[in-house]
């Protein structure tokens, strides 16, 4: 046959076998209420307590010895899960690493400079205070030295050099300061978080706190831990 598209060939063909449908027809009746009471379980984020019992055993101790001081700052004290005594002599290495510091620094006036007028303000700011001579002889047990050292924040709009107290150094027992502290759970929000939050707002302001942390105190029995 010759159609405007051309030769075609049309007629009936024999089929061998008759072709085989499966159908299924299913119909489901959901309550309404019901469908939005699981969408809303799906997308609600997860709030469950997670934390370990060495989490819950440090937020109490948080909790029950914590106190604001009438200036405004905080005294807390330090949770520890082991006694003092599972400390070592710490005096050795700290002294050790403070003269390695003080050979590194005397290639570096300008930082050596930064660095004594950060220790001097941190003195004349009553946060810390020489040792007399006779604490210089107590139990290793009841005090504990941090080696210290100086880092440059250049980026920081309040304190260039801030000094970093080092509280994972092994004593001589090989367990340090951070080893007989509790672990506490993380409490800040996840950076993923942080930065969907950042993104919802037109405008966004960045701050630096000066000496935040110098305005939490230790418990004064607990002050020889560092």
């Amino acid at each position: 046959m010759y159609t405007q598209l051309g030769w075609i060939v049309g007629g009936r063909i024999k089929q061998t076998q008759p072709a085989a449908y499966n159908r299924c027809h299913l119909s489901t009746l959901d309550d309404i209420n019901n469908m939005l009471g699981k969408f809303w379980q799906l997308e609600e984020l997860s709030i469950k307590d997670h934390f370990t019992d060495e989490e819950r055993r440090c937020e109490e101790q948080y909790i029950n010895n914590t106190k604001r001081n009438p200036d405004g700052s905080y005294t807390v004290k330090i949770p520890l899960k082991e006694p003092t005594s599972q400390l070592g002599n710490s005096r050795e290495v700290a002294v050790k690493r403070f003269l390695q510091m003080e050979r590194r620094l005397s290639l570096h006036p300008e930082l050596k400079g930064q660095y004594i007028q950060f220790m001097n303000d941190y003195e004349r700011l009553n946060h810390m205070e020489l040792i007399q001579g006779n604490e210089q002889r107590r139990s290793t047990t009841d005090v504990c030295y941090l080696p210290h050292h100086p880092v440059l924040k250049s980026d920081s709009s309040t304190t260039k050099v801030m000094v970093v107290f080092d509280a994972s150094a092994k004593t001589s027992s090989g367990k340090s300061l951070y080893d007989i502290q509790l672990v506490d759970p993380t409490v800040q929000g996840d950076i993923f978080t942080i930065i969907t939050r950042f993104r919802m707002y037109q405008y966004v302001l960045s701050a630096d706190i000066e000496k935040m942390f110098r305005c939490i105190r230790i418990d004064l029995p607990q002050t020889n831990l560092q």
